[in-house]
């Protein structure tokens, strides 16, 4: 009796304890052959593990791929009509990321190489062997697999959270994530505490990015970075004639944050007299211009930032208490690096992508060594300056690299004996065998024992 789709589907469904049940849908591959007898053959070696699909030419092969989703190829070189060569680069016009392994009887050396030039995954030489063709159908389904899974799970953190350039998976960094969600959705004044350099303003952008403000401006200030003289005519504005060189009305930050959010940062450096101005802004919601005479109106939530203690500001009374009190509503920390060592992985290679698109290379999943030094990096800042030369030097894995890499080991000259067939047949087992680089299942490529 032949098992349907959907029964081998539930097979796949692994049980709980408590009778519950993961549904893990069956990898799917496309059978692309003129010939009936191989379709068929190719099904009943690979209809255990997957889910085939039969095509006897190019046209019906892409109006399936069109139609569903379908996770590997496997492609005849020979057909009548059009052949595999031009079909192959139509099938990764739909969809480049997908492995296609092509399938022929030509013994010649020249067509293996031009077939891995064009971006084939494999190259698989008939008669082939049971073994050998399951192990690397598995092989390209699961990197397929993998990809699915790592796409699938950046949107959905990017949906769901919306956290920007917050890297890390640390329980402490998972703690900040749901504190952000919770306070985003609120309208209460943030006062975020951290050291310098560990992302304060990223965490302020991601609560207005997920706040209701999200459409309205958010206008960032470091208080630390501008002068005394110039500070209350940044935040506040002022009138024309305000002071020497004040030669038209300007609007201050509060006035270009309006409906929005206005992000302060290093909170602690702002001037005793500043701060019962500020105090009156988030008590009142209202400011005055400087040399201005009216009121002004502003709707703006406020989230403040500092790398010092502030309660020690108000013992040393360079720290107003009410201002305090009126910042601190939800207290928000941001653990420094050292405390979380595991992300170091994760925000180097953040970093190196962020670089890497800079110098326009495409680094997709970068694996950069870390070796940390007697004394460790302190912050994200720390470390992103080192990492800019990795990415300007960074290999860059695009499927026209990765054929390069192929054309290369294709190149390299072949040895070993074959036990039945011609001499050629025999170097073409050999190359075939190489250009797959996986030495753990290599005893059998073709029907001949050959390699």
């Amino acid at each position: 009796m032949r098992v349907t789709g959907e029964q081998r589907a539930r097979k796949d469904t692994d049980g709980s304890g408590d009778g519950a049940a993961v549904y893990r849908p069956r990898p799917v591959v496309l059978a692309i052959d003129d010939e009936p007898g191989v379709r068929e053959s190719l099904r009943l070696i690979l209809g255990e593990e997957f889910e085939v699909l039969e095509a006897a030419d190019g046209a019906a092969a892409l109006a399936i791929l069109g139609a569903r989703r379908v996770d590997v190829a496997l492609l005849d070189v020979r057909m009548p009509g059009e052949p595999g060569s031009r079909v192959l680069p139509q099938i990764l016009a739909i969809d480049e990321s997908i492995p296609v392994i092509l399938i022929t009887a030509d013994p010649h050396v020249r067509m293996a190489v031009d077939a891995m030039k064009a971006g084939a995954y494999d190259y698989l030489a008939k008669p082939f062997d049971v073994d050998e063709i399951l192990g690397l159908v598995r092989e390209a389904a699961q990197r397929r697999g993998m990809e699915h899974e790592l796409h699938y799970l950046r949107a959905e953190l990017e949906s769901a959270h919306g956290f920007d350039q917050l890297v890390g998976r640390h329980p402490r960094m998972v703690r900040l994530y749901e504190l952000i969600a919770q306070v985003s959705q609120t309208h209460a004044t943030v006062l975020i505490t951290a050291e310098s350099g560990t992302g304060k303003e990223l965490v302020a952008r991601a609560i207005h990015n997920q706040s209701p403000r999200r459409a309205q401006p958010f206008v960032a200030v470091n208080l630390a970075a501008i002068p005394d003289s110039l500070l209350e005519s940044e935040l506040f504005g002022h009138e024309k004639g305000a002071f020497t060189g004040a030669y038209a009305r300007k609007p201050g930050k509060f006035e270009l944050a309006h409906g929005g959010t206005l992000f302060l940062d290093e909170v602690g450096s702002l001037r005793i007299d500043l701060q019962a101005k500020l105090l009156r802004a988030l008590q009142e919601r209202e400011i005055e211009r400087l040399g201005g005479t009216r009121t002004i109106q502003v709707d703006v939530r406020v989230i403040a930032a500092t790398n010092t203690d502030l309660r020690q500001g108000i013992r040393d009374r360079t720290f107003r208490e009410d201002l305090y009190y009126r910042l601190h509503v939800v207290p928000v920390g941001v653990p420094p690096l050292r405390e979380r060592k595991s992300d170091l992985p994760d925000l180097a290679g953040h970093f190196v992508r962020k670089y890497a698109r800079e110098f326009k290379k495409d680094v997709r999943e970068p694996r950069v060594p870390l070796r940390l030094q007697p004394v460790p990096p302190q912050s994200p800042r720390e470390i992103a300056p080192g990492l800019r030369p990795v990415a300007q030097v960074a290999t860059v894995r695009t499927r026209e690299a990765r054929q390069r890499m192929s054309s290369s080991r294709l190149a390299q000259p072949r040895t070993g004996a074959a036990h039945s067939g011609s001499a050629s047949w025999t170097r073409m087992c050999g190359v075939v065998a190489q250009a797959r680089g996986n030495a753990r299942r290599r005893g059998l490529v073709c029907g001949a024992r050959a390699c």
